[in-house]
């Protein structure tokens, strides 16, 4: 994948560590978990990539077998949903 290739830029990394340590040092845990929830093509995977070169992880992704990620999404919802949205954020 060309996203390894690469070199990682920025501190998502660290910034993610930052946080689940400032969790951790809470002491109330209610489960060690994470979820990583945003659009495909983001980086998510590459990010949890990037932190297990500090801490040991277990990434999972949880899709359809056969799926590449990619979601198709309908249009027919997405437009008057992106309209509504902009509409309201501009008032």
């Amino acid at each position: 994948m060309d996203a390894w290739k690469a070199e990682f830029k920025g501190n998502a990394a660290e910034a993610l560590l930052d946080t689940i340590s400032v969790y951790l040092a809470q002491g109330s845990i209610y489960s060690y978990h994470a979820n990583i929830l945003t659009s495909s093509g983001t980086g998510k995977s590459r990010l949890v990539d990037e932190l297990s070169k500090s801490i040991i992880t277990v990434p999972m992704c949880l899709r359809p077998e056969g799926s590449h990620g990619l979601i198709h999404i309908d249009i027919s919802f997405y437009i008057p949903v992106h309209h509504a949205f902009r509409v309201s954020a501009s008032r």
